[in-house]
This record gives structure tokens, C-alpha cells and sequence, in this order.
């Protein structure tokens, strides 16, 4: 709680208040910064209908080998081919509770990702990065 004056605020945390009093009354302008698009991280029953669905393709021991060996694969495709899926279910055969999640350069921190603390299978579109980024 802070009290500023003869105005009280109740909240959790600490609270900085910028505004008018008008008849005792606090007049304040806030500002929330709200990321305009949706979570990067892929639900698990998102991830369990698309390996429920999934169709090994002939190559997907040999992905899974690789995945495993180098912990990073390119796989390439047409769009609807299916490529998305045969990387979510290579990573779910490997590790069966590994959080997936989308990545952007472009809109996530690229050190955060490097850095974080549990283990997570990325999956990151080429064509819509620069390459000079990809590394």
C-alpha cells in the first residue's frame, strides 16, 4: 500500500503514481505495453494432435539421428508439406516433454534464447529470417 498524501493505493509490488487529484480524486494515466501476437510457445495439445497425425516420412529415423548428433537440423519443404510436423515430431521422439516453441530473430531476443535455463526445441522458418542472422 502507498499513501500519497491523503491518497491511498492498494496493489502488489511497489508503485510510482503520476497524475492529478481532482475532489480527492487521483486522475492517472497508464500505460500497458501488450506484445500483439500470440505466444511463441506451442501448446501440448497442439503438439500432441500434430504428432497424433503425423506420417513418418522415409527420412525421419535418419532426421532423429541427426536432430540427435548435432541438436540442430534443416529441414526443407513446400508450404503444407508437412515440414513443421516432421520437426515437432522428431523433437517429441527425442525428448517427449521438451517445450516447443516458434522463433523469430526478428521479434525474440536472441541472447534470452541462448541463455534460458530449460531445455526448449525451437523451430525457426529460413526463409523469413535474414541469414546473416540464423547463426
Amino acid at each position: 500500500m502507498t499513501t500519497i498524501e491523503d491518497i491511498t493505493i492498494n496493489g502488489d509490488g511497489s508503485q510510482n503514481v503520476f497524475g492529478n487529484t481532482v475532489a480527492r480524486d487521483l486522475i492517472l494515466n497508464q500505460l500497458n505495453i501488450v506484445r500483439g501476437r500470440p505466444a511463441m510457445v506451442l501448446s501440448e495439445d497442439e503438439i500432441a494432435e500434430r504428432v497424433r497425425a503425423y506420417i513418418p516420412a522415409s527420412n525421419h529415423g535418419r532426421i532423429v539421428e541427426i536432430l540427435a548428433a548435432d541438436h540442430v537440423i534443416a529441414l526443407a519443404g513446400p508450404e503444407g508439406a508437412g515440414v513443421a510436423t516432421t520437426a515437432i515430431a522428431a523433437l517429441r521422439r527425442l525428448h517427449p516433454a521438451l517445450r516447443i516453441r516458434l522463433f523469430s530473430t526478428g521479434e525474440d531476443d536472441v541472447e534470452e534464447a541462448a541463455e534460458a535455463a530449460t531445455p526448449c526445441g525451437y523451430l525457426i522458418r529460413a526463409r523469413d529470417e535474414e541469414p546473416s542472422r540464423l547463426r
